[in-house]
């Protein structure tokens, strides 16, 4: 499961496209799978709800973009937190979160 994320994100970085708050969320998804014994039902419901939630990550992103100069960056370097050894994904993330360069206005 490891390779096929990473293998997506190198086909994203490849074609040029921006990381998503959707792409956060599969990679959240697939964490959990990697690094919490859950049920395969349960890793499928989560990406489903992904989906599901799609037009409202749009809006999420939209309002990141605005808000941090730096919010593509931020969005990919939380995949590679998701990504990463199981028992650094939180404080990974905190640290990306706590990253942003505020947007002047």
């Amino acid at each position: 499961m490891k390779t096929l994320v990473t293998c997506f994100a190198l086909l994203l970085a490849a074609c040029g496209g921006a990381t998503t708050s959707l792409d956060i969320c599969h990679a959240g998804c697939d964490s959990a799978g990697r690094c919490v014994p859950e049920p395969t039902s349960q890793i499928q419901m989560c990406h489903q709800n992904c989906d599901a939630m799609g037009p409202e990550f749009i809006q999420t992103d939209k309002a990141e973009n605005g808000a941090c100069k730096n919010a593509e960056d931020m969005r990919s370097k939380t995949v590679g937190c998701y990504q990463g050894t199981c028992d650094q994904v939180s404080s990974c993330v905190q640290q990306v979160q706590a990253s942003c360069v505020v947007t002047q206005g």
